[in-house]
């Protein structure tokens, strides 16, 4: 298995690039087509039953980030019933599908599912094997297609990276003269940090902060 799974939690690029394709980053929690929700649009009808969600309500869950990770981190690992892990939707996408996949990472594959579902995501790669005579592939509307999705979510991830070199210029650290290991070190650290908060990462790249 290729990507950044840890076994444990959806990986910080997961979790940026479905902000960034469900919510615009926050700006839209409440969908009003479907009961998706929250950060990563995800449907509040599939995990009102659980313990962790008693007495939540859509409203609560839609304001409560940190129950949204903890949750997501839950479909990454397949703890939801009847909802089949992330991770092991990519596995089978693999496996199956290895000349249809094309360069789309393990990561990417599991962001895939969360839009389409296993069976769906079955389904549109089986429609690009040659000879495929079926329906054409069409995804709900107002879904985006799967090819949107996953070009969305690379613009997102690119923007990120590029905001994390460019903090290097824009925040002051003591070690970067003279230890330039402890500096990367460090620019990791903040950049994983920040991939959770997308307005103070906003707040810092506005800021006129002089390197010493």
């Amino acid at each position: 298995m290729n990507g950044d799974n840890n076994g444990d939690k959806a990986p910080w690029e997961v979790k940026k690039g479905l902000r960034a394709v469900e919510s615009s980053n926050g700006v839209h929690m409440f969908s009003p087509y479907s009961t998706a929700t929250g950060l990563y649009g995800q449907r509040f009808t599939e995990i009102k039953d659980l313990p962790i969600m008693e007495g939540i309500s859509r409203e609560q869950f839609g304001a409560d980030t940190t129950l949204q990770n903890q949750i997501l981190d839950m479909r990454w690992r397949g703890d939801i019933p009847n909802v089949p892990a992330m991770t092991s939707n990519a596995m089978r996408y693999q496996k199956e599908y290895p000349n249809q996949i094309g360069n789309l990472t393990f990561n990417e594959l599991a962001m895939l599912s969360n839009l389409t579902g296993r069976q769906r995501g079955r389904e549109y790669f089986a429609s690009k094997r040659p000879g495929y005579t079926g329906p054409p592939f069409k995804m709900p509307q107002p879904n985006k297609t799967p090819e949107e999705y996953i070009a969305r979510i690379r613009e997102a991830l690119k923007q990120k990276k590029q905001d994390a070199k460019n903090l290097q210029n824009k925040v002051p650290y003591a070690a970067a003269a003279n230890n330039p290991k402890a500096y990367n070190k460090q620019i990791t650290f903040l950049d994983n940090l920040l991939s959770g908060k997308s307005s103070f990462i906003d707040k810092i790249m506005n800021k006129d902060i002089k390197t010493k």
